[in-house]
């Protein structure tokens, strides 16, 4: 469940809160699945190789966001209930989520707190 305090339109929003397992679709020549946790706090999306387990995780703040979607299960290389994150500078992470409701939770999330969504 998405856990948030207040709403403040348009604005990153720190109060909005989130974790979970999730696969990330490797990128170049390694386009394997790995197995990562996901959270979402205070304004920053971190990958990380386990549940609590910060070393090596990879931090994005979510004013670097371009956008979030849903990708369609058909699209590539993609498994069901993926979605995929851009940044300003147009890299792209492909993650995928534990079932439909973590896939809706999870970009419902990402859009609240980058201030595009109530």
């Amino acid at each position: 469940m998405c856990i948030r305090d207040s709403h403040y339109p348009g604005k990153i929003r720190k109060d909005i809160s989130h974790d979970g397992k999730v696969k990330k679709l490797g990128t170049g020549s390694d386009m394997q699945w790995s197995d990562r946790y996901l959270y979402l706090r205070d304004g920053w999306l971190h990958l990380c190789e386990a549940k609590g387990i910060v070393e090596g995780r990879r931090s994005l703040s979510v004013d670097t966001l371009a956008s979030v979607s849903i990708l369609a299960p058909n699209a590539g290389a993609h498994k069901p209930h993926c979605f995929v994150i851009f940044t300003k500078t147009s890299k792209s992470t492909v993650l995928q989520a534990q079932d439909a409701e973590q896939q809706n939770t999870w970009v419902r999330c990402i859009l609240q707190s980058m201030g595009v969504m109530a």
